[in-house]
């Protein structure tokens, strides 16, 4: 670095000498779980979230202020601990559960 710029080559990408070729990236691996079994986590996901939107749907035509209040708590309680439930505390995982209830 110069004191203002950083400079930054990964392990295993810098080149060996002048004349050396680049070194080969690997190959990517193989998905551990089939991709289909993925599709059904996913679609079992949007089921689940749909019918979370609906039930906030008629929570809020009914006016039952307590029992929204209460879905909206479980939600926070999820995205603040999602590991708890055995979820991944990725962006990803936590975002689609806040934006369901507060957006």
């Amino acid at each position: 670095t110069d004191g203002v710029n950083l400079t930054w080559t990964p392990l295993g990408l810098a080149p060996a000498a002048d004349d050396a070729p680049p070194p080969v990236l690997p190959c990517p691996e193989e998905p551990r779980v089939p991709p289909d079994l993925v599709e059904e986590w996913r679609q079992a996901g949007e089921d689940a979230s749909l019918g979370l939107r609906e039930l906030r749907g008629k929570l809020d035509d009914i006016g039952d202020v307590a029992r929204l209040q209460a879905v909206q708590s479980a939600a926070l309680h999820i995205a603040a601990q999602p590991a708890l439930l055995g979820l991944d505390a990725a962006a990803d995982a936590v975002a689609p559960v806040l934006k369901c209830f507060y957006m």
